[in-house]
């Protein structure tokens, strides 16, 4: 692979505005000429369009933004979310992690640790009700949820937010909501994020996950979360110069490219990864932001997959802070293109053999079966219908994972028909994208990743055509590559688009997924729904 530039540091200078300032350089300090280093940003949206920017809020960018009334600040350092329940189910350590104290402390009575806002009245009986329940056995106390956390941290109502995802992260979960701020002028002073007759409105994430990062975003709750709004993930630094057009144009010219319009957010998964698209004179780019300890891997994944005739689009440059600028892949994207079911999957065969002779010397990043007590857990509370279905799809899955699996090789990580590319008037793959997971790992993991997302693609296909094609595409992959582990992985890939779907508040497909997914881990054979 030839050699691939890298960003360099050097301070990058902007011009304030009314509204904003824009100077966030990957790798280095960004300075704003009139006064001092840019802040957190905040993404303005509505119904009908959708304006980024950076505010000037506070002095420096990891500095918090500045909380709605020091009574919500002393109101959110009360909330702990979350009980990291471990495999023993022992009290202490779940009460050490209510209260952030080390789980080594070996007092029978342990002292609740003082906090900053301790002249908080809610604080005190929190942590009162803690002590009685770990000194004299009485009931676990209720913990505040996510949304009483950052109606707290941001001075908001609850119903003012509305829930748009959650995930896994670290021992904790990120989750996404949607704020209003219908009568609140503080949010938008200028206007410029609303729409007529639509309220202002901002993404705030509230993230349990207890993960480090270098810099903070947000407001932090120490030992409890912390709360930051889109873009300014303090997992992915370099996603707010990424998501802003000029900061973005400044970052490609050092690569010798020149950026034809703003960035287009493509993907997003808060504290892991985000890909944008933006138009550059030499065709698409696309923009990969993802955490910066795992860059360098990334790159070297692209250079062993590409020495052993992968096809995979050319990386343009990257930066340590996490940035990965990648020219568009060759061909059709292949839910555009025209191909034949058995045809594709036995080029699809073919690409995983390839995968197979490539060199990695480190793990595939998957994770699902780790995932399968979370979706079932979260399916639970926001499905509490399906209980008992949930149970029994889990329950499958648990008993798939047992089934010895095939022998490690280089894998995709996860490969399905949006991560393909193909010849216009063929089948064949021209173009694989999104290694970022690859490496050594059960076979498996691909096979039930394609096999779950044809399934999850055929139902939302609009048109007759399109969604008979898909079904076709996904009973084929059934036949070809069932097993009691990919039976198992592919039901878990359901349950978690199920679950996705139920938060979005699609009850209907979510209840559609949980049937595939039932029936696929049980050992049926994948069949379109009459």
């Amino acid at each position: 692979m030839p050699s691939t530039p890298m960003l360099s540091s050097g301070p990058t200078r902007c011009t304030t505005t009314r509204s904003a300032s824009l100077a966030v350089a990957v790798g280095s300090s960004a300075t704003c000429a009139s006064t001092s280093t840019c802040a957190a940003s905040r993404l303005f949206c509505s119904s009908t369009s959708v304006e980024a920017r950076i505010r000037c809020r506070s002095t420096t960018y990891t500095a918090p933004p500045t909380p709605a009334s020091p009574t919500a600040t002393a109101a959110a350092i009360t909330a702990i979310s979350r009980v990291r329940t471990d495999t023993t189910g022992s009290r202490r350590r779940r009460l050490c992690a209510l209260l952030t104290v080390p789980v080594s402390s070996r007092r029978a009575r342990i002292r609740v640790r003082r906090r900053e806002y301790k002249s908080s009245l809610t604080t005190r009986k929190w942590h009162a009700a803690i002590a009685a329940w770990w000194n004299h056995g009485m009931e676990e106390p209720d913990r505040p949820d996510d949304e009483e956390l950052l109606s707290s941290a941001l001075g908001v109502p609850r119903d003012a937010l509305r829930l748009i995802s959650r995930e896994p992260l670290g021992s904790g979960t990120v989750a996404g909501f949607q704020v209003t701020h219908p009568d609140d002028e503080r949010s938008d002073p200028d206007e410029r994020g609303r729409s007529e007759g639509h309220p202002a409105t901002s993404i705030a994430y509230v993230d349990t996950s207890a993960t480090t990062v270098a810099h903070e975003t947000g407001l932090v709750l120490d030992g409890v979360a912390r709360v930051w709004t889109h873009p300014a993930d303090p997992h992915l630094p370099a996603l707010v110069p990424a998501a802003f057009g000029e900061a973005l144009g400044v970052l490609l010219a050092r690569l010798g490219v020149e950026a034809g319009g703003p960035p287009e957010f493509v993907a997003y998964r808060p504290g892991r990864r985000a890909v944008l698209r933006v138009d550059t004179s030499d065709g698409p780019a696309w923009v990969k932001v993802v955490r910066p300890r795992r860059i360098e891997r990334i790159v070297e994944a692209h250079r062993a997959l590409e020495a052993a005739g992968l096809p995979l689009p050319r990386v343009r440059g990257w930066s340590k802070e996490g940035l990965l600028v990648i020219a568009q892949a060759d061909g059709v994207p292949a839910p555009q293109a025209d191909w034949e079911p058995g045809a594709l999957l036995d080029d699809v065969e073919r690409l995983r053999e390839r995968f197979a002779a490539a060199e990695t010397g480190w793990t595939a990043r998957t994770g699902v079966p780790e995932r399968l007590a979370w979706y079932s857990e979260r399916a639970d509370d926001v499905m509490p219908q399906c209980i008992a279905q949930i149970a029994r799809v889990r329950a499958a899955c648990a008993l798939g994972l047992t089934a010895q699996p095939e022998p490690r090789r280089t894998i995709h990580g996860d490969l399905h028909i949006g991560q393909l590319f193909l010849q216009a008037d063929s089948a064949r793959i021209t173009g694989i994208i999104d290694v970022d997971t690859a490496g050594q790992g059960d076979p498996a993991e691909d096979a039930g990743a394609f096999l779950s997302h044809a399934i999850a693609s055929a139902l939302l296909t609009v048109g007759e055509r399109g969604a008979r094609r898909m079904w076709a595409l996904a009973e084929a992959a059934s036949r070809r590559w069932r097993s009691e582990r990919v039976n198992a992985l592919t039901g878990i890939h359901l349950l978690g688009h199920a679950l996705a779907a139920a938060t979005a508040g699609d009850t209907a497909r979510a209840r559609a997924l949980l049937d595939q997914a039932e029936a696929v881990s049980a050992g049926e054979p994948v069949r379109q729904p009459e």
